[in-house]
């Protein structure tokens, strides 16, 4: 648990079921439990990379699905080592002493087409708290696992509508988050955030809390974002090759 500092883990998580066809297991090869904090006057971004999970699927009665997920507090990753020698310590998530953070889903239900909250107890640094996050179901495909049998993986891409219900419901820093993020890969000209303008990044900017909005920083994001869709006069360098209505999230083309 961080002291001084709130963390919001993004759980980027793809499933392959084993056994019963609505039980799948986390992918870790397609899969993150990522968090960014501010940290004096930047962003530190982080990750866990030692993670396990379960998902039970029901699809006829969503209600009566399930997660749980188990993460390892030692494999905390800032990509400073110093840091994280910091953050292992007692000082912050004390991993000695309270080495899982784990989490156990309650209760499922369903907020429209594909999106859910999924409320369920979340224990981390010897302290339980309920809590609701926001989750889609992007879909299902038939693959074979390396034994030869079948199995599923996550197919389909998040549709806009369920990122933008997504923003909606996450706390103001998480949509703060999501603007910054979306920025900072819209100026790298970055594949992921091809179909994103810099309308719906002000659009999203326009949206936080008055008084998240009138900080002297966030402020200054607002006017830089305004800046570069003035600038920024670069093309979809990926169209040439792959329309936008053709985008295969699982793949990014090489550019020749």
């Amino acid at each position: 648990m961080f002291r001084k500092s709130s963390a919001a883990l993004a759980f980027a998580l793809a499933a392959t079921s084993t056994l019963a066809a609505d039980t799948n297991v986390i992918d870790k090869g397609h899969s993150e439990v990522a968090f960014q904090i501010r940290h004096f006057v930047t962003k530190v971004r982080g990750r866990f990379t030692d993670f396990t999970g379960t998902i039970v699927a029901d699809h006829a009665t969503p209600g009566a699905s399930s997660v749980e997920f188990t993460l390892k507090a030692a494999s905390i990753n800032t990509d400073l080592e110093f840091r994280d020698k910091d953050l292992r310590s007692p000082n912050f998530f004390d991993v000695d002493k309270y080495p899982e953070i784990t989490f156990k889903s309650s209760k499922v239900v369903p907020k429209g087409k594909d999106a859910f909250d999924v409320t369920g107890t979340l224990t981390m640094h010897g302290v339980s708290q309920e809590v609701t996050l926001p989750v889609a179901f992007l879909g299902t495909a038939k693959t074979k696992d390396r034994q030869g049998a079948d199995s599923r993986e996550i197919e389909r891409p998040l549709p806009a509508s369920i990122v933008r219900s997504s923003v909606e419901r996450a706390s103001p820093p998480s949509r703060l988050a999501y603007v910054v993020a979306g920025f900072a890969e819209k100026l790298r000209g970055s594949y992921w955030v091809r179909t994103l303008s810099y309308s719906d990044l002000l659009a999203m900017h326009e949206a936080l809390p008055s008084g998240l909005r009138s900080r002297e920083d966030v402020e200054e994001l607002g006017r830089l974002i305004e800046r570069a869709s003035v600038l920024d006069r670069r093309g979809d360098k990926f169209a040439a090759q792959l329309p936008q209505e053709q985008i295969d999230w699982d793949t990014v083309p090489v550019l020749h």
